[in-house]
């Protein structure tokens, strides 16, 4: 969040606060309201997830895949279970 100075250096949770009432101050919230819902959570620390839109690519490899799979044999898997 460094890009907003109000909030620079704020951990993503520490930071709902202070950017509600920045946007409630100038006029540019349009709705606010509390409300229970399942959020998901680290299974082995229990801390709350952070979901990140980010951009992606994808390779289509339908055409190839057979070959793909025949080279996967060759190849040298350690661990192997990962084959």
């Amino acid at each position: 969040l460094d890009q907003v100075s109000d909030v620079a250096g704020l951990q993503v949770f520490e930071a709902n606060k202070p950017l509600i009432k920045l946007l409630r101050q100038s006029h540019r919230l349009f709705a606010e309201r509390s409300y229970d819902h399942s959020y998901p959570h680290c299974w082995r620390c229990r801390t709350p997830l952070i979901y990140k839109a980010v951009s992606s690519w994808f390779v289509r490899v339908t055409e190839i895949r057979d070959r793909m799979v025949e080279l996967n044999q060759d190849i040298n898997w350690v661990p192997s279970n990962v084959k």
